[in-house]
């Protein structure tokens, strides 16, 4: 049964003016280790680290807390399986959010044209 949807878009651009401006500071605050690792070895880090943010966000939205509410970015994590698929990850207080809501799965669809990007979140109890 789903438990929520959540949908961010996501003008690349824009997030790559805030990575521009922010730095370090941004990505140590928002993205894992892991994250940054693989972003950095794409053609285009700036636009793989803005989907990312878009699905963290699109999570949050599913969750149905909103940006701000004891959830660290970094506790949340979108990696890569072997055929490329995007996959979720949580831990620390979006661990704990998750067990209490009886979540047992999520799902994450991440796509881009051009200018935008999109992530879609679906968390099934």
């Amino acid at each position: 049964m789903v438990y929520g949807i959540g949908v961010d878009i996501i003008t690349i651009e824009r997030f790559k003016k805030a990575l521009e401006r922010w730095g370090d500071r941004l990505c140590k605050r928002v993205f894992t280790p892991q994250e940054l690792s693989i972003c950095q070895n794409k053609a285009q880090p700036g636009r793989h680290l803005a989907l990312r943010f878009a699905a963290k966000e699109a999570f949050l939205k599913a969750l149905g807390i909103g940006m701000f509410q004891g959830v660290a970015w970094n506790e949340i994590e979108i990696t890569n399986d072997a055929l490329g698929r995007p996959h979720m990850s949580v831990r620390g207080a979006a661990e704990k959010l998750c067990r209490e809501k009886g979540i047992k799965e999520i799902f994450v669809s991440i796509s881009h044209e051009a200018e935008y990007g999109v992530a879609h979140v679906l968390l099934e109890v």
